[in-house]
């Protein structure tokens, strides 16, 4: 249970998915939301971020992006997790976009992680949460439905034991099936060949994008199969209907984080986000997208 007492930080670079929700909640219970600035490689920055846990009265929550949607940069767990010295403490993991991109190996006491089905090539409409099952029983039902109680009277109801107590309704089997067999053929290729293959094609397209005249790169530092850039002047929209012409599809816009990419960029930014699937043909295809893209604008 959350109160007026209670801080929940994030970053600036976080995506609506980790903004909207707490802006609910603070609504709902009066809790604080904490705005963390990122260092210019997109990290959280982490002096700001102990200082605020210090400061915290009641219970705090972190909550930010392992991999940020529209930077690629990858925050280090190891060392925020060590902030965490205190048993009323949360650390909340966004992984959308590094689980089946990067290995983890993280410590449950005082953690939890979500990721999605879609950003693992499974279903839509399907997600996880990963956690102790201590502090997954210490959760509060979202929805309420049949087969999540143990007992229901008039005067009370009884809930089931996790993971059930947070699973209402019929589930989505057919999705939830699919995410598993998705994860299942993650790793069978395996998250070492999959973070190599995406590093060494993600260089590629920096390396290529770099050399064309007016073409800026949102954001140094190192990508994990994503790569956000934006022209000068030039409306993020129309560069991605160009390119979706010539059928590359990329990204546009805030790309649901609108507050860091605002920041930095009005017009919004175009993000390639590279796959298992994808190869140097590939890139070498939405360069020469590109470029043609250029000349029309």
């Amino acid at each position: 249970k959350l109160n007026e007492n209670d801080i929940v930080v994030i970053s600036e670079a976080e995506h609506h998915a980790n903004i909207v929700p707490w802006h609910i909640i603070s609504e709902t219970f009066g809790l604080s939301i904490i705005l963390v600035p990122v260092l210019e490689d997109g990290s959280i920055n982490l002096e700001v971020l102990e200082k605020t846990l210090r400061k915290a009265k009641g219970k705090s929550i972190i909550s930010i992006s392992h991999v940020s949607n529209t930077i690629g940069f990858a925050n280090n767990l190891e060392i925020i997790s060590s902030l965490i010295r205190r048993e009323d403490t949360f650390l909340i993991i966004d992984a959308a976009q590094s689980v089946g991109k990067i290995e983890l190996d993280l410590d449950f006491e005082n953690s939890f992680l979500v990721f999605s089905g879609h950003k693992v090539y499974g279903p839509t409409g399907t997600g996880c949460i990963i956690g102790s099952m201590k502090n997954l029983s210490r959760l509060y039902p979202v929805f309420g439905g049949g087969d999540m109680i143990e007992s229901v009277k008039w005067e009370n109801i009884e809930w089931a034991k996790v993971p059930y107590k947070l699973e209402p309704g019929t589930p989505n089997i057919a999705g939830i099936i699919g995410m598993g067999e998705a994860l299942k053929w993650i790793q069978k290729i395996g998250i070492e060949t999959i973070d190599s293959h995406l590093d060494s094609l993600t260089k590629y397209t920096l390396k290529k994008l770099e050399k064309i005249d007016e073409i800026e790169i949102f954001k140094p530092g190192k990508k994990h199969g994503l790569v956000s850039f934006f022209m000068k002047k030039k409306n993020s929209l129309d560069i991605a209907t160009l390119l979706g012409s010539l059928n590359i599809a990329v990204r546009s816009g805030y790309l649901c984080a609108q507050p860091i990419v605002e920041k930095t960029v009005k017009e919004g930014i175009v993000r390639v986000s590279l796959g298992i699937y994808n190869n140097e043909k590939d890139v070498d295809k939405f360069i020469e997208g590109i470029i043609r893209t250029k000349s029309i604008l």
